[in-house]
C-alpha cells in the first residue's frame, strides 16, 4: 500500500521493451523483490546498483499505462511501499492504474484532464484521485465531458514530474479506493 505523498523523482536511465531502469535519491536503500510505485504503478525491483533500479514491464502493464511515452531522462515519480507502524501522512493508495488520463491544460496551480468515461463515477468535488501517483484534490469535475481538473500546491509543483508534463501528455489514473469498496458493498 502506498499513500500517494510522493518521496522523490527518479530520472529514467533506460527504456527498453520490457523494462526500466530509474535512477534515485534512495538506491542503496532499496532490496530485489521491494515494491515501488512509480508513476503510480505497483512495480518490483529486479536489479539495485548504486545510482538506480530496475524494474519489469509486463504487457499488461504497458497496456494500462503511461508507460509508452518514456523516454531516456524522463522524470518518474516513485514511492516505496508503507511499512507496517509508519505514520500514515497521505491516502489509500494501491498503485494499480486503471487506465491513462490526457492532459488537456496545465499550469502551476491546476491540471485540466480528460478521463476515461468509465472512471468519471468515482470522481467526485473534493474527492480524490491518484494521477501518476500523486493524490490530489478533485476541483472540476465535469461528467459530460469526462474532464476533471486539480488543484496543485506548490510543494506538489516543485517535487513531482508536473511541472514538465505538458497538453497531450497521458498520465495514470487510480480512483479512489472507499467509492469503489461503497460501490460494491452497496450492490
Amino acid at each position: 500500500m502506498f499513500t500517494g505523498i510522493i518521496e522523490a523523482v527518479a530520472k529514467v536511465r533506460q527504456v527498453s521493451p520490457g523494462s526500466l531502469w530509474l535512477d534515485v535519491s534512495f538506491a542503496s536503500e532499496l532490496k530485489k523483490g521491494q515494491s515501488v510505485a512509480c508513476n503510480g504503478v505497483c512495480l518490483t525491483v529486479v536489479k539495485i546498483d548504486r545510482k538506480g533500479f530496475q524494474v519489469k514491464l509486463l504487457e499488461e502493464t504497458k497496456r494500462l499505462t503511461s508507460f509508452s511515452q518514456l523516454n531516456k531522462n524522463s522524470r518518474v515519480n516513485v514511492e516505496r511501499a508503507m511499512k507496517v507502524g509508519d505514520r500514515f501522512d497521505g491516502h489509500i493508495v494501491l498503485a494499480h492504474s486503471e487506465g491513462v488520463a490526457e492532459i488537456v491544460d496545465v499550469v502551476e496551480e491546476r491540471v485540466c484532464l480528460k478521463v476515461p468515461k468509465k472512471l468519471m463515477r468515482y470522481m467526485i468535488l473534493k474527492g480524490i484521485v491518484i494521477l501518476d501517483g500523486i493524490a490530489l484534490t478533485l476541483t472540476k469535475v465535469d461528467e459530460k465531458k469526462s474532464l476533471i481538473e486539480v488543484a496543485i500546491i506548490p510543494h506538489t509543483w516543485e517535487n513531482t514530474n508536473l511541472s514538465v508534463l505538458k497538453a497531450g501528455d497521458r498520465m495514470n489514473v487510480e480512483t479512489d479506493l472507499v467509492g469503489k469498496w461503497i460501490e460494491k458493498l452497496a450492490c
